[in-house]
């Protein structure tokens, strides 16, 4: 291979017109807030080592716990900085232009569609379980009604029902006097 095969084969790292679209391209919100709160940690921090030379006859312990006490106080600003700036974020919606958000879109659609089929799930089920009681106090109201029934088939049906009724009617029944014969 020659030089020129190597230098035509060797691809930049990145393309030079995707660079000059970079820096063209005005930044995002997104973008400007987290330049802004890389400023203030680097203003913080410049204070700070200002301040530290300042202390030219004091022994080292108290500079040590004030550094101490310098960097939890700006920790704590820190972290309700950034709680704050995702607050904003989330609601403007800019939210959406972050790189991490966007890799990790797709779970939260999945995650946003298995909540949704879950709860369509659950009135689902609660649908058809009231259904269910519902036929089944129906059931329960006709087995009554047909033992009501099968009592007043019963009472209606016995020998000494019939024999009333007969009597009602002027008709006399005589019974045989001798015992009943089963057939099978």
């Amino acid at each position: 291979m020659t030089e020129g095969d190597l230098n035509n084969s060797v691809k930049p790292w990145r393309d030079d017109s995707r660079m000059d679209e970079e820096i063209q391209r005005e930044p995002t919100a997104a973008e400007r807030a987290d330049t802004d709160l890389q400023t203030e940690v680097e203003v913080i921090r410049v204070r700070r080592d200002d301040y530290s030379f300042d202390d030219s006859g004091s022994d080292g312990a108290p500079e040590a716990e004030s550094e101490d006490s310098d960097s939890e106080e700006s920790e704590k600003a820190m972290t309700r900085r950034e709680r704050f700036r995702l607050i904003r974020q989330i609601v403007l919606g800019t939210i959406l232009n972050a790189d991490s958000v966007r890799e990790n879109f797709r779970y939260a659609i999945g995650l946003a569609v298995m909540l949704f089929a879950s709860i369509f799930m659950l009135f689902t089920s609660l649908n058809l379980y009231l259904r269910y009681m519902k036929l089944e106090r129906e059931v329960h109201l006709l087995r009554e009604r047909a033992i009501r029934m099968s009592e007043q088939k019963y009472e209606n049906s016995s020998h000494s029902a019939i024999v009333r009724r007969l009597r009602e009617r002027g008709i006399d029944l005589q019974d045989p006097q001798e015992p009943h014969e089963l057939l099978d």
